[in-house]
């Protein structure tokens, strides 16, 4: 395994992010994933991550207010790698993590149950199962978590709204480009951070 990497238990945290062509995971696909390792200081793993488009396999069924949202066109995403190609991929990166026997990958995500059953989809149950540890950490929960506190000790709600820039914000961390998989995953990396510190 690289030096440097955060392992906990046999896994190592990894923070994770797909843009989609719509929100139902039976009818729509991912169009771009990033994954992207923890260093033991809770940073991103200094050029490690994973990061790719993918082309849908089902051009028709993709919603165009989704694809507008993040300025793609399906034109642009027809040069990308198709769903084999970005799988085929993502088995080199893991293997050039070179993590030891049984470790798998423990995600940090932002509304995960969003994000899961999609990366299930591509990769297939099996492989989910062998190379993701669940449940992993989410940033929306540990956040609603911390309003909660805040509620039950008759204090103002620190997080106005749960969506990820709202909460980065009110934590100070810029959110440059939101709708971009590798973005949201360095930002979700902060506010990771950034919860785990905040007063309570």
């Amino acid at each position: 395994m690289q030096p440097g990497l955060l392992s906990w238990g046999k896994a190592i945290l990894c923070a994770m992010d797909v843009e989609t062509t719509g929100i139902d995971p039976s009818q729509h696909e991912i169009r771009q994933i990033a994954i992207v390792p923890l260093s033991a200081d809770l940073k991103p793993f200094g050029g490690m991550p994973f990061y790719t488009n993918i082309r849908p396999e089902y051009p028709e069924r993709c919603n165009p207010n989704a694809l507008a949202a993040c300025g793609v066109t399906l034109q642009e995403l027809d040069l990308a790698p198709d769903k084999f190609k970005a799988e085929e991929a993502f088995y080199l990166w893991h293997q050039s993590i070179g993590l030891p026997h049984g470790f798998r990958l423990l995600p940090l995500w932002h509304n995960g149950k969003f994000d899961e059953p999609f990366i299930r989809n591509w990769l297939g149950a099996a492989a989910w199962d062998d190379l993701v540890s669940i449940p992993g950490r989410d940033t929306i929960t540990i956040a609603a978590g911390i309003n909660d506190r805040a509620s039950y000790e008759c204090r103002p709600l620190p997080f106005a709204r749960l969506r990820l820039d709202v909460v980065a914000h009110r934590l100070g961390i810029e959110t440059p480009a939101s709708h971009d998989a590798l973005a949201d995953c360095l930002t979700t990396i902060s506010v990771y951070r950034g919860l785990i510190n905040f007063p309570q």
